[in-house]
């Protein structure tokens, strides 16, 4: 009978958690300087009270990202025991390292999305130059892509395979990083449309998409 190690405790070095609070910051000052600079965009909803217009459906997903780092920065604090060893409970773990890949996720389409849209609707005044921005932009897509997958499922993956928690314990965890990425994607969609009416509708199949496939509607 394999015994499960949700029973047994297992001391994991600090700097594992170090490193990663390291990267969280990091997509914090990303997400902050992204949002402050959204207002030299074109488009998006005019509100009373604010000087620029909104982008409501990047500005859902970076805010959403700024709120799963300090979510997940919390889970890691929480990890470390106090002992001379500076060792970390290796059961917050698992969950602050899913916040931070899904953190990680939103920013990229977050910085992604709204650059790519601009350079989509930008007037080229010759056939060369709108192919060769065409070209830029292919390869900005290919490389927000790569990064979006690797932080949407190679890096949980990793997490789940070198995670010491019993299967039951996985199988909850990821149910819940799925069902986080759905609302997500739901939130997007709703935020999309009210930016924009004629945009995409709001069927479970396009939620689901977004969800799993973000980069197809950059």
């Amino acid at each position: 009978m394999e015994r499960s190690t949700d029973s047994i405790r297992i001391a994991i070095n600090i700097n594992a958690m170090r490193s990663r609070l390291v990267i969280l910051g990091f997509n914090l000052a990303i997400t902050t300087f992204q949002i402050s600079n959204m207002r030299v965009l074109t488009g998006g909803l005019h509100i009373d009270g604010f000087l620029a217009n909104i982008h409501l459906s990047a500005g859902a997903l970076l805010l959403t990202s700024i709120a799963l780092s300090i979510a997940s920065m919390i889970a890691f604090i929480a990890s470390s025991e106090l002992n001379q060893e500076a060792s970390c409970d290796y059961r917050p773990l698992l969950a602050a390292d899913l916040l931070m890949y899904m953190a990680l996720s939103l920013t990229i389409t977050g910085f992604f999305s709204p650059y790519l849209y601009m350079l989509d609707i930008m007037p080229m005044p010759t056939q060369v130059e709108q192919a060769q921005m065409s070209m830029i932009s292919i390869g900005i897509i290919v490389a927000g892509s790569t990064a979006w997958i690797l932080a949407t499922y190679v890096g949980p993956i990793v997490a789940f395979v070198r995670a010491p928690h019993g299967r039951v314990t996985k199988l909850l965890h990821a149910v819940g990083y799925i069902g986080i990425l759905v609302c997500i994607s739901y939130l997007w969609l709703a935020a999309q449309r009210l930016e924009d009416p004629t945009s995409a509708g709001d069927s479970s199949l396009s939620v689901l998409a977004r969800a799993f496939a973000a980069p197809l509607f950059w």
